[in-house]
């Protein structure tokens, strides 16, 4: 059984939170050491970000503490912003935008030391809520609007470093911001899946950035602190460790070493909760909790041994633990399975702390198979032995009682076995009949015959089979011819054979053919052996069979053996091969002449290149001729070339229309001729390059032949140019004439085909003017400005108690223009920062444009009052918190919070109240946060703003 352990897991998880080594630092970023990081040196242009490696999970608590120095220069830029992303842990910005301008998703707070007027910033060093890497301070991407970093709106570019907490509390959706220990900003609201898509994990750090203007900028965390939920097992020990603070209060404190201090020792008997409150050193209390589930782990459980089935059987395994999971081998998981087939079955317990395993192998027996082989026919002298052996037989039976798994044969009759197994008895018998014992064949002596051969022949004995050298398979054959012989006799077991040579004598018979002709140095040959015991008598008196000459004569030959004799006799001459002859030297003919070839030979066979067989041969054509004169000693050859002089052929070819610029080449060249041309010339081979009407004749020694051609050059176009690229203002018009004579084609790009065109609208215009001889063209394009308009849109008003930038846009609405505003600034836009008039004047070549708009001052901040404390204890007197208006809300929301960052009250309609309860419960005496954001209407503008504030509940 296999134990899988998971203690590993449970401490991994509930190790504490390292600061060290989990950053990745980006851009001009720089690690300082100590957990501390430069994001900007006091240099323009600068971004640096530094963000965790690893992501954290929203649906967990997560508080930060963290000092952050945002430079030494009041005035500098740009500051800094916390974000949460979920993009990658390389990513940031410059300028203005803090080094956070870009990234999204992700849900950000800025620490902006810079007014930029384009971004909605207040003069005053601020923090905001924003999103989606945008930090302009309006539109759907702001979420809170400025508010001071102090509540003096005092200058933190001081060179002093600030205290920064920020917590999120994921059960009650709250996020606290606080600034040198005072709470700046309260946000409630779903993170997650307002801004990250339901997907809550996330990378967080800060970004900043410099632009034209700039601060050294630093950051140094003092502690995160992450909520837990783990696994441990029963009876196991875990260090749970919380965030830095002062003071702890763990709740409940069963199954804790000390429920006061920092990183208590936890061993629960059951799955518990742990709820830490911890007071920093501003007095803040803020809540971690741990959640540990205890495990059990698997109680021992077996199989039971390998085992087998008969067929029809099954086997029941089965496995229980109260709270486990199961998993069999074929993916089942129930508690028990039924088998009936061979395998390996295994089964898997599991809870969430450790894991075990169990297997058994199942063979499902099949009857086995006895088989002692086919009937038998031994011979006499074989051992046989019956073989029943087989891996699951238990007991073996034969026909005689014995009962080993092999039996030996003694002799011909029936054998039989019976085999116990498991399940059964299986049985086979076998039929044993031996051979009987076969003789061995004689066919007696060799025998010799003089004349016919008339013999039967036998072996003298009987066989079941017989096969003899003539393919017979009868017990005798009848032999009528000399050879050897042979017969094989053969029963199931053997085979003999023997064997008998039969010769015969012949009366001897001689033939010297006919009388011959030997070519000099050739020999004559004779050999006329004949069967042995015959003796042989030439006329020279040798007794060889063979006899060989290379001289003239005549000879005889005498052959005697005891069946008669044989005479003959043959004729032998020498002949010599033909003479070398000689054809002549090679010569040439004209067309029509003859020569005749002879050898001077007569007296031998005569074979030409024709294959005429004539002594002599008329050549009529130029070619390679021989003849070959031979007789059967030999022969001679001879060759001769003649080669057929042509009379000149000339082709000047057809008359040609050349281009200027274009050689026509005429070649009349001939072996061996002579050339004259209508104007004088004397050469095979000229080139012409002008007009000229010319005549060849060209001379052999066989005859004298002519041609002529005229050559007429055509004529070329000449450049083609529609001047430079040009602008006209509308109505105007424009002339091409690009005529170069009535030889030549003409082509415009819309397809017109006149030598000139009028132009009174914009493009791109080409002509190609074409000949035989080739095609020029050109290309202009002609545009059209239109006058400029501008509208610079309607009056406006600019808040005096709220200062902000308009940016005016004077950007052409017709053709391109150049721009002069009231100031003599020349740029597209203005940035209007004061109540005035502003005017604007376009101007280009095709005419202007002017136009003014007036921005009023105006009063449009909205103020807020709220009581400072209130008593719903029943006396009826300040049972209720409300806050007041001086002016007409459109929309609103009020959030009340608990001093932990609980939302206790939220609605949306500005006349409600709170009094005092969350869910009707009554909340205790204490100071309680408030949280208004609503829009208002000020002038023609639709206004947004936040307020926010404590008051004290009394009861």
């Amino acid at each position: 059984m296999d134990r899988i352990s998971f203690l590993c897991l449970a401490f991994c998880l509930l190790s504490p939170f390292s600061l060290s080594a989990q950053y990745q630092v980006n851009g001009n970023a720089t690690a300082n050491g100590g957990d501390c990081f430069t994001l900007t040196q006091n240099q323009p242009t600068q971004s640096g970000s530094v963000w965790t490696v690893n992501t954290i999970d929203l649906n967990q608590s997560f508080d930060l503490e963290a000092q952050v120095f945002l430079g030494c220069a009041n005035g500098g830029a740009d500051g800094m912003v916390f974000a949460f992303q979920s993009v990658s842990s390389n990513v940031g910005s410059g300028g203005g935008g803090m080094g956070y301008q870009g990234i999204q998703p992700s849900f950000a707070i800025e620490f902006d030391t810079y007014q930029n007027g384009g971004f909605g910033d207040p003069t005053w060093d601020h923090l905001a809520i924003v999103t989606q890497g945008s930090v302009i301070h309006s539109g759907p991407t702001s979420v809170v609007p400025p508010v001071p970093m102090l509540t003096t709106f005092g200058n933190t570019e001081d060179c002093q470093w600030h205290d920064v907490r920020i917590s999120w509390n994921p059960n009650t959706d709250s996020l606290f911001v606080y600034f040198d220990c005072v709470l700046r900003i309260a946000y409630g609201g779903d993170i997650v899946n307002t801004y990250f898509a339901g997907d809550p994990n996330v990378f967080w750090g800060f970004t900043g950035g410099t632009g034209a203007l700039s601060n050294l900028q630093q950051i140094c965390y003092s502690s995160v602190t992450l909520g837990l939920d783990t696994i441990i097992c029963q009876g196991a020990d875990l260090p749970l460790t919380a965030g830095a603070g002062v003071t702890y209060s763990w709740s409940p404190s069963a199954g804790l070493s000390d429920s006061t201090i920092q990183n208590p020792m936890a061993s629960p008997d059951s799955s518990t909760t742990y709820t830490c409150t911890i007071t920093d050193a501003c007095g803040i209390s803020f809540e971690q909790v741990f959640t540990l589930q205890v495990v059990d782990t698997v109680a021992a459980f077996d199989l039971g041994v390998d085992t087998f089935l008969c067929p029809g059987q099954s086997l029941s395994l089965s496995v229980f633990q109260s709270g486990a999971t199961y998993l069999w081998q074929d993916t089942e998981t129930d508690t028990f399975q039924v088998v009936s087939n061979t395998g390996l079955y295994w089964a898997q317990v599991e809870t969430g702390c450790d894991t075990l395993r169990d297997s058994i192998n199942v063979v499902l027996l099949s009857p086995p198979v006895v088989d002692l082989g086919p009937d038998l026919t031994p011979c006499p002298e074989d051992t046989l032995f019956l073989d029943a052996t087989h891996p699951l037989a238990q007991s073996y039976l034969w026909q005689d009682g014995s009962t080993d798994s092999i039996f030996q044969v003694v002799g011909s009759g029936t054998y039989a076995v019976a085999l116990g197994y498991a399940c059964g008895t299986v049985n086979d018998t076998i039929e044993v009949t031996y051979q009987p014992v076969l003789e061995q064949p004689s066919l007696g002596d060799d025998s010799v015959f003089c004349g016919p051969v008339d013999l039967m022949l036998g072996p003298g004995m009987s066989a079941p089979n017989y096969l003899w050298s003539t393919g017979a398979s009868d017990s005798a054959i009848s032999v009528t011819s000399a050879g050897l012989y042979w017969v094989q006799v053969s029963d199931a077991c053997v085979s003999y054979r023997d064997t008998i040579v039969i010769a015969t004598q012949q009366a001897p018979q001689v033939d010297l053919g006919n009388d011959t002709t030997l070519c000099v140095g050739q020999s004559q040959t004779w050999d006329v052996s004949w069967t042995p015991g015959t003796s042989y008598l030439w006329q020279n008196g040798s007794n060889n069979p063979v006899l060989q000459t290379i001289s003239p004569g005549v000879f005889s030959v005498t052959l005697t053996n005891v069946c008669g004799t044989a005479t003959d006799s043959a004729e032998v001459s020498v002949l010599a091969p033909p003479p070398n002859f000689d054809l002549g030297p090679d010569s040439t003919l004209c067309d029509g002449d003859q020569f005749r070839l002879d050898p001077g030979l007569t007296g031998y066979d005569f074979l030409w290149q024709d294959s005429s067989s004539l002594p002599t041969f008329t050549a009529t054509t130029a070619g390679t001729f021989f003849v070959t004169v031979s007789n059967v000693c030999g022969s001679r050859r001879d060759t001769i070339s003649m080669d057929l002089i042509a009379i000149p052929e000339v082709d000047l070819g057809p008359d040609r229309q050349p281009c200027p610029g274009e050689v026509i080449t005429l070649d009349v060249s001939w072996p061996e001729a002579t050339y004259a041309w209508s104007d004088g010339l004397q050469v095979p081979f000229r080139e012409i390059s002008q007009s000229a009407n010319l005549s060849v004749f060209v001379t052999n020694q066989c005859g004298t032949t002519s041609d002529g051609i005229n050559v007429a050059y055509q004529p070329q176009p000449g450049p083609v140019n529609l001047g430079p690229d040009r602008e006209f203002c509308v109505g105007d018009t424009l002339f091409w004439n690009v005529d170069q004579g009535e030889a030549f084609d003409y082509l415009w790009s819309d397809g017109s085909t006149a030598p000139t065109k009028v132009i009174r609208r914009g493009g791109t215009f080409s002509v190609q003017v074409s000949s035989v001889c080739g095609t020029e063209r050109d290309e202009a394009t002609v545009s059209y400005l239109a006058p400029p308009e501008v509208d610079l849109g309607s009056d406006t008003v600019i808040c005096t108690d709220q200062p902000r930038d308009i940016w005016l846009d004077a950007s052409s609405l017709g053709g391109r223009a150049s721009y002069l505003w009231q100031d003599g600034s020349t740029e597209p836009t203005f940035l209007a920062q004061e109540p005035g008039s502003y005017n604007v004047l376009l101007t280009n070549a095709c005419g202007l444009a002017e136009d003014t708009v007036d921005i009023q001052p105006s009063q449009c901040k909205c103020n807020i009052y709220a009581p400072t404390a209130f008593s719903p204890n029943g006396d009826g007197y300040n049972e209720l918190f409300q806050l007041f208006y001086e002016c007409d809300i459109d929309q609103g929301r009020l959030m009340v919070f608990s001093r932990w960052g609980d939302k206790l009250f939220e609605t949306d309609n500005p006349a409600d109240t709170w009094d005092g309860t969350y869910r009707g419960t009554p909340m205790p005496q204490g100071v309680y946060v408030w949280v208004y954001e609503f829009t208002y209407q000020s002038g023609s503008l639709n206004r947004f703003w936040q307020d926010q504030g404590t008051v004290t509940l009394i009861r």
